[in-house]
């Protein structure tokens, strides 16, 4: 695999990457500033939040969860992230590299891993999401009775417009989280 395709594969995992407060890929925000495939297969990944003052453990999480998108790809050896221009990145760089949870890279910050806040965030999203789609079939003219009897199996097979008012991405978020 040649090395254009390789990035191209890499920054779509780091698409599927949210910054959890606002349910957005990290690489749609553009937080991501380079990543790098070596010749060893090796994938240094550098990153920016839009504030110093980016709290910790979102920051954590985008961090660790770029990390373990890409991984997840076999031909990738090694995967290194490094946040940039953030008051606690010397903090997130190491625990992320050290794979560590977020209570152990902040020792007496938190009496419990980012599972919590993680689940939490999820919910918010899902609802987010749900209400886009609602928002969007109103839009479309359907009612609220139809919608609270389509099936999944239908809703996945309707025709939505083009104007991007809905992501299909949302949709199809919103009937995996849904079927889970």
């Amino acid at each position: 695999m040649n090395q254009p395709d390789q990035l191209e594969l890499v920054r779509a995992a780091l698409d599927t990457v949210t910054d959890p407060e606002i349910d957005e890929s990290v690489a749609a925000l553009e937080f991501v500033s380079r990543v790098e495939v070596s010749d060893e297969n090796d994938v240094s990944i550098i990153f920016r939040l839009p504030t110093f003052w980016c709290a910790p453990n979102f920051a954590f999480m985008m961090a660790s969860d770029m990390r373990d998108a890409v991984r997840e790809m076999d031909w990738v050896r090694s995967v290194s992230v490094k946040l940039l221009d953030h008051f606690s990145a010397d903090l997130i760089n190491r625990g992320v590299a050290l794979k560590q949870d977020f209570r152990d890279a902040f020792p007496g910050e938190t009496d419990d891993d980012l599972a919590s806040v993680r689940l939490k965030f999820l919910g918010k999203a899902f609802e987010r999401r749900q209400e886009l789609l609602i928002r969007h079939l109103l839009g479309m003219g359907y009612q609220g009775e139809w919608m609270s009897q389509i099936s999944l199996r239908q809703l996945m097979r309707l025709s939505l417009d083009s104007e991007g008012t809905l992501p299909v991405h949302t949709l199809h978020l919103c009937v995996a989280e849904a079927s889970s």
